[in-house]
């Protein structure tokens, strides 16, 4: 991991109060684009998004030149110092004394990305909402990154497939949709007894892949950190109280029967991808789902590990479905 060393993690937060001046560059703005992109990502994330290591490689190259990137570190400093970035003060619980940095959009380059034509809103307070990021936030938003950055990565060099995430999307869903504050919530109404009771799920991520005649495949993505109860023990399953993943299982399948991916996204279809942290929870999912959809609808969910993902890549036979047979997000031929 990559850090810059300080006496203390308040100290490693703190804005020097006459940061040195600096002209922005064009690799400063897409550092600072990725960070809007994401919502949040570590400096090791940032690293790796310009030069396109895994994190494996990068690793390696450390252990031979620790000293490789630090031009880089001193970018995401200045860039950080002038407001272009911020550091969330809640990730001082994680900070050890050489824990990379997770650093979030700041008020300046908000203003840039909007002189740029990006879509974001400059007059948000953006060091407010950072600020309010909760450790555990930063901690899910940057596994989630991390899918997306293996996901960026495996279509880099590949001429067959394109990799069109959230921010690329939203601009495409219906104008419906796009007039809503949470266009990525799926709404659904679930008959129990003698009731109609309305059930929703938001998912962490929602990206395509893309191919060159036209067509693609749609996801969305789940990250689970075994923080939330399965629910795959208890055979009744209860729309109110505690959540419990096999809600969202319910929730997603009455979002395809229904149709809602259609009304509310414009996807013909789409899958639930879930990374979790181990074997056993991916067992524990599919016993829940199968009790929600009855065997029903058996490609709509996939399961994986950070493990698998490692090893195979996201693209490839890294996923688990509900036979609990091993398989790739689709079939391309790689190119």
């Amino acid at each position: 991991m990559l850090t810059m060393t300080s006496t203390t993690p308040i100290k490693r937060l703190s804005r020097p109060a006459h940061p040195r001046s600096f002209r922005i560059t064009e690799r400063d703005s897409a550092i600072v684009r990725a960070v809007a992109r994401w919502r949040f990502m570590s400096s090791d994330q940032i690293i790796r998004f310009l030069t396109g290591l895994s994190s494996e490689d990068l690793s390696a190259v450390l252990k031979q030149k620790p000293w490789a990137f630090q031009q880089i570190l001193r970018r995401l400093f200045l860039l950080s110092s002038h407001h272009y970035l911020d550091l969330p003060p809640h990730q001082i619980m994680q900070l050890a004394a050489f824990a990379p940095f997770v650093y979030g959009l700041g008020r300046e380059g908000a203003r840039l990305l909007a002189e740029r034509g990006d879509h974001v809103d400059p007059r948000l307070q953006w060091t407010t909402k950072n600020s309010r990021a909760t450790s555990v936030f930063l901690m899910h938003t940057l596994d989630t990154t991390e899918f997306m950055l293996a996901c960026d990565r495996a279509c880099r060099d590949r001429s067959d497939v394109r990799l069109i995430d959230q921010p690329d999307l939203l601009p495409h869903f219906p104008a419906a949709t796009q007039d809503l504050d949470d266009p990525l919530r799926l709404r659904v109404t679930v008959k129990r007894d003698v009731k109609h009771v309305p059930l929703n799920v938001i998912p962490d991520r929602v990206f395509s892949f893309a191919y060159p005649d036209n067509t693609g495949h749609h996801f969305a993505l789940e990250i689970d950190r075994a923080s939330m109860d399965v629910g795959h023990r208890s055979k009744r399953l209860h729309l109110t109280g505690k959540s419990t993943f096999k809600r969202k299982h319910l929730a997603y399948f009455e979002a395809w029967k229904q149709h809602r991916h259609r009304e509310q996204w414009g996807f013909r279809g789409f899958r639930v991808l879930t990374v979790t942290p181990s074997e056993t929870r991916i067992h524990n999912m599919i016993d829940a789902q199968r009790q929600i959809t009855n065997d029903a609808a058996g490609g709509l969910f996939l399961y994986s590990t950070p493990e698998r993902i490692a090893a195979e890549g996201p693209l490839g036979p890294a996923w688990v479905n509900a036979a609990g047979e091993r398989v790739p997000l689709f079939e391309r031929a790689s190119q």
